[in-house]
């Protein structure tokens, strides 16, 4: 076979009017993407954590001062007193408890709540965090309408 006889690669034609067009190509069009609302995302309700359990005499529903500080991600009861001293290492959780029925055997309706956290000035993240979640959690789970008030020493 001669070198005359090897087919040239002929140049691209297009269907309008044999003529090349120089143009790319369109982009392709993206698909629609619909954001999920946070109540689409989860498919079943978080179960209820049972505050009665670590604050087992902040539920007594008897008026007074219940102080728990943070141990091991746990709020551990300490007693209330005069000579009460906090530890700037530590994180504490203050639940007053005034009002209510005179036989305290059930929550009434004007038993009411104050709830405070104290965070000493060198308390790890781990005690902040813990005495603002159980904090919230046992003002949810009394149902009381107070604000979780906040001490940092």
């Amino acid at each position: 076979m001669d070198e005359k006889d090897i087919p040239l690669p002929q140049p691209p034609t297009s269907d309008k009017n044999d003529t090349i067009s120089s143009s790319p190509p369109p982009a392709p069009v993206p698909p629609k993407v619909t954001p999920l609302s946070r109540a689409k995302t989860i498919t079943k309700p978080l179960p209820k954590m049972d505050y009665s359990a670590l604050f087992p005499t902040a539920m007594s529903f008897s008026p007074g001062v219940y102080v728990y500080m943070i141990d091991n991600l746990t709020p551990i009861e300490i007693e209330f007193n005069s000579d009460l001293t906090l530890c700037r290492g530590d994180a504490y959780i203050f639940i007053h408890a005034f009002g209510g029925s005179e036989d305290h055997s059930s929550r009434d309706d004007t038993l009411e709540f104050q709830i405070y956290t104290w965070i000493g000035e060198s308390a790890e993240l781990d005690k902040k965090f813990c005495a603002a979640m159980y904090a919230v959690g046992v003002r949810e789970h009394l149902a009381s309408k107070c604000n979780v008030g906040r001490e940092v020493s």
